[in-house]
């Protein structure tokens, strides 16, 4: 099963938006380039397995072992030469969690960055979008 949110997005500034990355990425390879590109992400892990759903034979059924356990949340930010900074919390990602982390990231930085992220609801609130142009 793979989700997909393709059904909702607008084609044509998805390829435009797609050609503009690809020019970004080509001028990150530059030797003399003076910014990065990054990407940022999050992920959620835990001991709960997550099946939507699965074949079986009839009169048998299929188990998975499952064992309560936290959640572990990891965002990070992955340049094009794979150097990977993760931050680990156990608990949900909030704006107030996600800006303190593009603070630390930030204030790391040896030169400009351009980082790109995804429309995630926490990515696009008015306390993050508030800080963009400090950082």
């Amino acid at each position: 099963m793979r989700r997909s949110s393709r059904g909702k997005r607008n084609e044509r500034d998805f390829r435009t938006a797609k050609a503009h990355l690809d020019k970004l990425r080509a001028a990150c390879g530059a030797g003399d380039r003076d910014f990065d590109l990054v990407y940022f992400d999050g992920a959620g892990f835990s001991l709960i397995p997550c099946v939507p759903y699965a074949w079986q034979l009839r009169g048998e059924t299929l188990e998975i072992p499952s064992v309560h356990s936290q959640r572990l949340n990891v965002l990070g930010f992955l340049n094009l030469n794979g150097s990977f900074e993760s931050y680990v919390f156990e608990g949900p990602i909030d704006s107030e969690v996600l800006i303190k982390c593009f603070d630390d990231y930030c204030q790391r930085m040896k030169k400009p960055v351009l980082i790109v992220l995804d429309n995630a609801p926490v990515h696009t609130s008015a306390a993050f979008e508030s800080r963009i142009e400090s950082w």
